[in-house]
Parts: C-alpha cells; structure tokens; sequence
C-alpha cells in the first residue's frame, strides 16, 4: 500500500485530483479493503486552508461523504453542529484508533503515529464495522 500522502502527491502529479493544483483539496473514494466496504464515495483530502476550516460551518455530513484531515493525531468539535465518527489512520492506511459519534464541542483522545483523521458521518464506522488494525484506502475519483 501506498503512503497515503504519496497517493495525494500522484494524483496532483497526474492532474487527475480535479482541485489539487488550485485548492489545498482533492477528492477521493475511500474503501475499507479488510472488510470490502465503502467508508464514503466523496470523501475531501483537506490540508492547508481546508485543514483548518474543517466541517465548520456545515449543517451535517452526508453519510457518502467524509474529510480527511491531514496531518494531524487529534481534532475538535468545537463549534460543529453535528457528532462525527473518526477513525485515526496511520502513514500505511492502517486504522490506528477510532472514535464513535464525537459530538460537537468535544476533543478526539490524542492518536500517536497517526498521519491524519478520516471524519465521516456518525454511525458509518460502526455500521461498516470499521475497528482498529482494518485498512482503509483512498481511490482517486477521476481514473
């Protein structure tokens, strides 16, 4: 598997992230391949400027979509009118550590060795069984 950051760095490379070049987001699917399911269709790979916004500002989160926060081992709620699931991943994919309907106003438990955290809509980590030491991967959205 690739190092998550790298797969970000190739679709820029390859033009293929249709916002890579002119935003700090891009797009990708991200799949759970220990357990065959799909975690979110449209999930936002957000650093820079979207890194710091986040989910403020969103009403909720729709369950086929999710925001990867990179880099980062632990986040906030603060200000967010909704509960997210979060799974911490690290540099390999690998889920490191997860938290289940963090609810707004909150702070996640710190994730040593985490690259980043995959925030999705609350109930998909438990409905797509997601747990610590599953693997997720990002698919590019444009092939």
């Amino acid at each position: 598997m690739l190092h998550l950051v790298s797969q970000l760095r190739r679709a820029r490379r390859n033009g293929s992230a249709a916002n890579a070049r002119s935003s700090s987001t891009a797009w990708f699917r991200c799949v759970n391949t220990t357990r065959g399911t799909v975690l979110a269709e449209r999930v936002a790979w957000a650093t820079g400027e979207a890194r710091k916004r986040g989910l403020l500002g969103h009403d909720r989160l729709d369950p086929s979509e999710g925001m990867y926060i990179v880099p980062t081992q632990w986040i906030h709620t603060i200000g967010m009118r909704f509960a997210i699931d979060i799974a911490f991943l690290g540099t390999d994919g690998r889920v490191l550590s997860v938290h289940r309907g963090l609810e707004p106003n909150r702070l996640s438990r710190l994730a040593f060795r985490a690259e980043g955290a995959l925030e999705l809509a609350a109930g998909i980590l438990q409905a797509t069984r997601t747990e610590p030491g599953d693997v997720v991967q990002f698919e590019d959205l444009d092939p």
